[in-house]
Parts: C-alpha cells; structure tokens; sequence
C-alpha cells in the first residue's frame, strides 16, 4: 500500500510537472528530504525514482530557459566549493571514494542553482519551505511520539540515505524544527498551521530521542537563537523554559540520558572515549590540511586517515572526522575553508538584511510579517547546522545546499518586495 501511495503521488507530481517547473522542484525536494522508498521498505528502489523526477526538472527547466541562477554571491560560493572538490580529486588515494560523493554533491549544487531561479515570489518561497519542514517534520514528530510511548527509549536508527544514523538525523530534526514554526506562522490555513504548531514539540522530542550529544547541542542553539531574535524575546525564553519543565515532569526521560548529556563537560574527568576520539580527529585534520593545502580529496579522510593517526590506532583505523567544518580544511585544503565559512557567513549577513528590510513601512504588515519570521527561522535553522555540524561530517547533505539556495531566493524575494513597495508608494503620491 506505501509503495502504492508513492506511485500515486510520483505520477500525479511528474503529471502536473510537464506544465510547472515549479512543482517539479517541489516533488524533488520532498524525495531527497522523504525518501519514501526508505518509507515504502525499499519496495521502489529498483524504479531509481529519483533520477527521474531530477530529469523531470532539469531537462524541462533547461529547454524552457530557466537556467541555474549563478549572479547571487551564495550560488557563486556553491559553485565554487565544488570547484574546490574538483581540484582536490587531483592524486586522491582513494579515486572512487571522492567521485562517489561528487555525483550527489553535484546534484545536490544543481538543484540549488535552479531553486534559487524558481523561487520568485513569497508564496512559492513558503511552499518551499513547507514541502522541505514537512518532509523532515513528519519523521521528527514520529521519533518524538515514540520515544513519548517506549518510556524514553533511544532511537538509534536513522531514516536512509544522508540521514542514515542517528547523529546525521538528529542534526536535519534540529535544522527543522525552526522552519515548522515559520510554516506555522505563515501558513494559508488554519489546519496547517494547527498541524505545524503540534509538530513543534514532538519534533523537538524526536531530537532527544537519537541520544547525540551533537544534535542536542544544535537543538539548544537554534532554540536559543530563535528566542534572542523574537520581537518578545522575555516572553520567548519564558515559554522555552516552561516548555522544557514540563518535558522533564510529563516525559519519562531515562537517566541514561543526562548521564550522557553531563560527558559534554566532563569529558577528560570522565575518560569518555567518544569525545576523546573526536579531539584527535581534529588534530589529525590539521595535520592533513597542513600537509595537503589543496585538501586530501573529498571523501578521503578516512583513506588518509590511519597515515595521519600519531594514536597508532588507539581509536581504530579509517575513522570519520566528525566535523563538517574540519572535513572541508582536510578535504578542500585552506582555500576550500575560506570559501566555506565565507558561505556561512554570508548566509548569515544576508538574513539579518532581510530582517532590517521587514521593517520598511512601506510594505504591507503580511510581508513583514513574512520576511521576519522567516528569516528568523532560517537564521536559527543555520545556526543549528553550524553547532551541530562542528560534531558531524555533513557536507555532501542536500539539505546544506537547499538552505544556501533558500537564503539567497529570499534575499532575491525580498528585494522585489521592497521594489515593489516603493513603486506603490511613488504611484500613489503621484495621484495625490
């Protein structure tokens, strides 16, 4: 029946897309953030899906001239971390590791470039977003209702794919959390909204229920950030700390968990080895990174790895970084880097423009309502990634590249609406 449900929804979407663009972009992203052949048990993995809906995009896109956008600085900042991957895959170790992880990094590129061009108006921009907080949302709340019926179980699965484990979900969970409460601010109905609002906690529950330390830390700093950025930020913090209390009263949280949670701090006095080891990856990065400017290759950290190790193994052999930041200075060598937290923090100095234009008088109290709170949420749901992302290798994900595209359609968004807003404003002193 899910396998059938899926056929439905594919078909009808593939359908609608010989028409709309723009609905292709939104079958798209629900798949890669979905995956509902993972949802359907694999009953669908021999259709390759996927490569079909991204045909049904941009082949179409390009034949009707809707070309990638590369004219905004954060679709410059894409491309060039790409390039960057490029030229690291220069004397790998391991070829087919870097190329494995090229192809989804290149499609994932892609796709922004083209969602920063489809995205032109405010209403597609929240369907966007809905689609994308929706998809990540409806497991979210689904780890948060069970953890609420198991008695605090851990979920120690992930959903597939870039999403595979429980730290990589944990972190997407985090990352959402902030633009359901967008949907819901925004919302063209009521039940959506409803719907959005309910999906907040148990989200936010569904984050505990993995046990990462990372993605907790992700939870509490884009939480943190929402509320500093709240117009009503006493009021904000008050409803977070009641929330919270009342979490801890009404949901039976193991000991286990704080237990785990304290090792963020004590992790030396505690001799706990998984915190340790993340420390000598790091170190270890350094050592590749100053060894290789250009980068070790992407992908290539774990093949490199055991030659780097000045343990001799103590923590094993072939390990993973466990840090988007420092898998791009070893990966992408020093330039890569720059690039990298040049896209981060020009993500971020585009977003506090947006809020500083939502209060423009000259634009109708609906689109600064809009332009505000998304991009509060947008500020939040990056500032996850950046916490959460300092614990996890997360830089092939999709979802980094989307909100790269998100933030900068905004940007363009909001631009028009100022535009637009002051034409009306010239045209109506011109009549009076």
């Amino acid at each position: 029946m899910r396998a059938a449900f899926v056929l439905l929804i594919v078909g009808s979407g593939l359908l609608v897309s010989m028409w709309s663009r723009f609905v292709a972009l939104l079958l798209y992203l629900w798949f890669a953030l979905f995956r509902p052949q993972e949802w359907s048990w694999g009953a669908l993995n021999q259709l390759h899906l996927s490569y079909v809906i991204g045909l049904a995009l941009v082949v179409p896109s390009f034949l009707t001239g809707a070309w990638p956008t590369v004219n905004h600085p954060l679709a410059l900042g894409s491309l060039a971390m790409l390039a960057m991957a490029l030229i690291a895959q220069i004397g790998v170790v391991d070829p087919a590791s870097g190329w494995q992880s090229m192809d989804p990094l290149a499609v994932a590129i892609l796709v922004s470039l083209l969602m920063v061009r489809l995205i032109d108006t405010r209403d597609r921009l929240l369907w966007t977003v809905m689609v994308m907080a929706g998809s990540l949302g409806f497991y979210a709340a689904k780890f948060g209702v069970g953890f609420i019926i198991r008695g605090g179980v851990a979920n120690l699965d992930g959903i597939g794919g870039m999403f595979g484990a429980s730290n990589e979900v944990g972190v997407a969970f985090s990352r959402a959390v902030p633009l359901m409460v967008a949907v819901a601010q925004n919302a063209p109905r009521l039940p959506i909204a409803l719907v959005a609002w309910a999906a907040v906690p148990l989200s936010m529950l569904g984050v505990v229920s993995t046990y990462s330390r990372g993605s907790f830390l992700a939870l509490v700093a884009a939480t943190l950030a929402f509320a500093m950025l709240h117009r009503r930020r006493a009021i904000a913090l008050s409803g977070i700390a009641v929330f919270a209390i009342a979490v801890l009263i009404v949901v039976p949280i193991p000991v286990q968990y704080f237990d785990r949670l304290q090792t963020i701090r004590t992790y030396e006095e505690d001799d706990e080895r998984s915190a340790l080891s993340r420390l000598h990856f790091w170190k270890v990065a350094l050592e590749m990174a100053s060894e290789h400017p250009l980068g070790v290759g992407l992908k290539n950290y774990q093949a490199n790895y055991d030659r780097y190790d000045f343990e001799d193994g103590y923590f094993g052999t072939r390990r993973d970084v466990h840090s988007t930041h420092l898998q791009v200075l070893a990966e992408m060598g020093f330039l890569g880097f720059m690039i990298w937290v040049g896209l981060l923090g020009g993500a971020l100095v585009y977003l506090f423009r947006i809020r500083k234009r939502a209060r423009d008088e000259r634009l109708a109290p609906a689109d600064r309502r809009f332009l505000q709170t998304m991009s509060t949420a947008l500020i939040a749901s990056l500032t996850a990634f950046i916490v959460g992302g300092t614990f996890n290798s997360l830089l092939v994900d999709e979802i980094n590249w989307y909100t790269f595209a998100l933030i900068a359609a905004l940007d363009l968004v909001s631009r028009r609406m100022i535009t637009q807003a002051r034409s009306r404003t010239a045209g109506h002193a011109t009549a009076a």
